[in-house]
């Protein structure tokens, strides 16, 4: 339950938003009968309705419910507070930390209900007592009339000035590096680009990034082109590894994000090449597809012609003779 600045009171069910205006209720049936984030804390600024719970946030304005994306899978985990301040940001107080979507990135949102927002995120490392509770206090977050916001968490309270928190931000992307890719047991520089590794194709690449105000939050994507369609998100992880890459030349990408979620979209990469085995090899292929067509034509060869006249014996030497340019040795 909230209410906004004109005293109208708004409240939230399973399956659709009431709206108390003094006089009567207003009801809006949620789509398809049932959101589907099982509600658990509501908050208004002017004609936005935020609605907060387990399955993330939705926006009411306008007549329409529209579910917020995000560009990090882990936000916002189930939601117990919200706040949209009078600058236009979106506070949300979740099981993964306090999120804070910028201004302009909610408004990039409101213009497109398709885009995934990028949001900062505060947790444990930055200073919060714990994060917020599974399940009460709600709404964990609330803001003051000096716009102070204040923040529930499992060992304690804590808050904030939005005001104040301006140029924090770190903006400097990480410098990324691919350290080694070890083959077979053998470990190679990732400074030393191409190189050629054996047929069996099982490889793992160590990469990094170097991000020194919180190095724990750097997060990494990476890309094999010649085989992955889209990038893989590694997370923290700070290794790739593939198995059973057939013969051909191939391009190891990676990328990463700082604390901030300020990504170095141009990354690292290490070019190389898997060897084929000998099997593998374009003359020995030739060779084989040479001896199987003398083999298939020597058969030919020793099959009595349909023409020939019943009991007639086909000359011996052109059992011998494959066809013109041939010469093959009939098998057995």
């Amino acid at each position: 339950m909230a209410g906004d600045s004109d005293g109208n009171i708004f409240f939230a069910f399973s399956n659709e938003l009431v709206e108390w205006d003094g006089s009567a209720y207003h009801r809006f049936s949620f789509p398809d009968g049932n959101l589907d984030i099982s509600v658990a804390v509501v908050a208004v600024r002017r004609d936005h309705i935020w609605l907060g719970g387990a399955g993330g946030v939705v926006l009411f304005s306008h007549g329409r419910f529209q579910l917020v994306h995000w560009k990090d899978e882990r936000d916002p985990g189930r939601v117990s507070g919200l706040v949209e301040t009078e600058a236009g940001e979106l506070w949300v107080n979740g099981t993964s930390g306090v999120i804070r979507v910028p201004a302009d990135e909610l408004k990039k949102w409101l213009n497109d209900s398709e885009y995934a927002i990028s949001a900062d995120r505060f947790d444990v490392e930055d200073g919060l007592p714990g994060l917020a509770e599974e399940k009460w206090p709600e709404p964990s977050l609330v803001e003051s009339s000096s716009g102070v916001l204040w923040f529930a968490a499992t060992k304690g309270i804590a808050w904030i000035d939005p005001a104040k928190l301006g140029g924090t931000t770190n903006r400097i992307p990480p410098p990324v590096f691919v350290n080694n890719v070890v083959a077979e047991g053998k470990m190679y520089s990732g400074t030393n680009s191409p190189l050629v590794f054996a047929s069996k194709g099982n490889l793992e690449f160590n990469y990094t990034a170097l991000s020194f105000a919180i190095p724990e939050r750097v997060l990494f994507r990476y890309k094999l082109e010649g085989i992955d369609t889209d990038w893989q998100n590694a997370g923290t992880r700070r290794q790739a590894f593939y198995t059973n890459l057939p013969p051909n030349k191939y391009r190891f990408h990676v990328i990463a994000s700082n604390n901030d979620g300020v990504w170095n979209e141009e990354g690292a990469h290490l070019d190389f090449r898997i060897a084929p085995a000998w099997y593998q090899t374009i003359w020995v292929r030739g060779a084989l597809r040479a001896r199987f067509l003398c083999a298939a034509l020597g058969h030919l060869s020793n099959t009595p012609s349909p023409v020939a006249g019943a009991g007639e014996e086909i000359p011996r030497g052109s059992r011998n003779h494959a066809g013109p340019g041939f010469h093959c040795r009939p098998q057995g």
